[in-house]
Formats: C-alpha cells, structure tokens, sequence
C-alpha cells in the first residue's frame, strides 16, 4: 500500500478556509485575498493573484502553523506562520505577517537554484542585476535614486537636510530617515540612504552570508549588508538620531505624524491635558494661554 502524500499545511485541496486580515485595522477578514492588499509583490505574479490558506484543521482550539499557501492557484512555501485570534476570530491569518521570503535552495517542484528571495514592491529589484554582475558603483548610484524626502523635512533646520531610505531589509525593516548638513547636506544625506538601501537590498539573497553573489562583493558592502540582514543601521555604532538637524517644536506642543504622513499638533492646556490643535501656529498660540507655559518662556527669554 502506497504511503500517502504528506498534506501541505495552509495548501491543502479541498481544506478549510482561514480567513485573513490584511492589517490591524481590518475588523471582517476575508477567505482571499490579493497580493497587492497584502502589498507582497512576486516575481512573475500578477499583483491580483489571490492568497488563500487551506488548511486540514487540527482538533481542538489551539493554534497551529502554516506552511504554504495558494498563490493564484499554485503552491507556494512562506516563512513559518501560526494562526492568532484576531478581531475575536480564531485560528486567523494576520496578513501583515504573511512572508514568501522564504525560498529553499530547490523549487517545490523543481531543482533550479534561486538566488534572491521574494519581497514587496520596496524590495530593491531594481539592482539586483548590477549586484549579481558585482558593478557596486552602477548599483549604488541606482540606489540613490531610491531616495525619498522624509515626511518630517518641513522641521529640519536651514543648511541641513533630511532623507529616507525607501528600500527595506528581508525582514521588512530599516526603511529609515539620514542626514547631512552643511552646503552639501542633500548630497550627503542621499549618498548615506543610498548605501542602506543598496545593502538592504542584498539581504534578499537566500542565505546571503553563503550566497556566491555576496561573496564576490567588496568587504565594506559585505560588512554592512550583514548588519542589514541582522536589522542595524550600517551606522548604527555612531547613529544618536536626528535631532542635531531638527528644529524643536514650540513649547507646551508636540505633533504626531500617522501612518499617511499626516501631522497632527497638540497644546498642553491649564489643566495640563493634551488637546488638539488645528496646525503648528494654533497649538502655539493656544499653549500660551497656559500660564505654565508663560513662565518657561520668560525663564527661557531670562
């Protein structure tokens, strides 16, 4: 009697499905859903595939790991994912935590070598031919251009200057804000972004640190592409924030900025609550009604 075909947790025909919930602000879930909400992008996959999880649900009401996934239809292996009660629904995938990162060294159903993993859409593919051909010059200058203005540059000082990097590392990490000051300042904050981003995007190759791309690479990119696959900052050593460029919000405020870049400013009132104010100018003006306020102003002025 043949041995029957181990089933493929999270692909199994004819499974359960989970539902998915593609980031913490979605409260109903859904059965499918595209890559494109799930902001995953994949090489040769359309961004409207739909993502299903099949599963053979375990007894009991604990939660159990997937392995695979439909990907328009096909299997596909994703780093390991249990299921979480989300929103008072059980055994649920939370979307934001869904990664086909993860690729061995042979397809599933295959023997070809990969040599990158899969990543979103800010993954860097852009130079991955430039690494592979080890032309580090052509792939840092091309990663510079994957430098974007940080939401926060309106407060930078004059003379200085505030960038982003906008590629991320395998693990979704170190998209993150440089500096520079002085007359070359956006010169020297862009060449900064663009080094982190071209290392970030190195660590997408499959077990980079054996991986004959990244050995043919010069020491100082190996150095602080390996930093990037462990989630630091090629700087990180020397790195104590922003504020040396930032300019100090008034007193008795503060903002906040939400996920779309919006800012939102607040004033300390008499009672010393935080209340919201309708722009930087309002929040000033209305924080020194507060008497508080006042006197830290006049110490400050003495």
């Amino acid at each position: 009697m043949a041995a029957k075909e181990p089933k493929l947790q999270g692909a199994v025909e004819d499974g359960k499905p989970l539902l998915i919930f593609i980031d913490e602000n979605d409260k109903t879930g859904a059965k499918a859903v595209t890559l494109k909400e799930l902001n995953i992008k994949i090489d040769g996959v359309s961004d409207d595939a739909k993502v299903q999880f099949l599963v053979d649900e375990p007894k009991g009401t604990k939660n159990f790991q997937v392995h695979y996934a439909f990907v328009g239809g096909k299997v596909r292996p994703l780093k390991t994912l249990s299921t979480f009660t989300v929103h008072g629904h059980a055994r649920s995938i939370r979307g934001w935590r869904v990664d086909f990162n993860y690729v061995s060294q042979k397809r599933l159903h295959g023997t070809e070598e990969q040599t990158w993993s899969t990543g979103p859409s800010n993954c860097g593919a852009e130079l991955r031919s430039d690494i592979e051909d080890r032309d580090e010059k052509s792939a840092f200058e091309k990663a510079k251009k994957l430098v974007a203005g940080s939401s926060l540059a309106p407060r930078v000082k004059v003379t200085c200057a505030r960038v982003r990097c906008r590629v991320v590392n395998v693990n979704g990490q170190l998209a993150c804000d440089f500096t520079g000051e002085g007359d070359d300042a956006l010169e020297d904050a862009t060449a900064k972004a663009g080094w982190q981003a071209l290392c970030n995007a190195i660590s997408f190759l499959v077990r980079m640190k054996t991986n004959k791309v990244f050995l043919a690479l010069s020491p100082d990119l190996q150095r602080d592409a390996t930093l990037a696959l462990e989630g630091k900052r090629y700087d990180y050593a020397t790195f104590e924030g922003h504020g040396h460029v930032t300019m100090a919000v008034p007193l008795g405020t503060r903002v906040e900025e939400n996920v779309q870049g919006v800012e939102q400013w607040y004033y300390r009132d008499a009672s010393g609550d935080w209340k919201p104010a309708n722009d930087r100018a309002d929040a000033e003006k209305k924080a020194l009604l507060n008497q508080r306020v006042q006197e830290e102003a006049r110490r400050i002025e003495q």
